[in-house]
């Protein structure tokens, strides 16, 4: 987490920490990357929808889909770019 927020523009931080934070938690903070199943991430969805308005959830759902495509690049790159 700490290397990714490091990589956002520091205007985003603070929100990109806050959302990414509440979806690990949400997941499960031991969770590997290999573990999460699309079913999860839906119900996680669901779950954001009853809380929030449609524009907050789809906000969210786009930092979460972006902090997974960077953990799964980071597979094979985490200890070049987290320096």
């Amino acid at each position: 987490l700490k290397c990714y927020v490091r990589l956002l523009p520091l205007d985003e931080r603070m929100k990109e920490r806050a959302v990414i934070h509440d979806f690990v938690e949400n997941i499960g903070e031991n969770k590997t990357l290999a573990n999460i199943r699309p079913p999860e991430i839906g119900d996680y969805s669901q779950q954001i929808t009853s809380r929030m308005a449609n524009a907050d959830t789809q906000s969210r759902l786009a930092s979460v889909k972006k902090f997974l495509q960077f953990l799964h690049i980071q597979i094979h790159q985490l200890p070049q770019l987290c320096k």
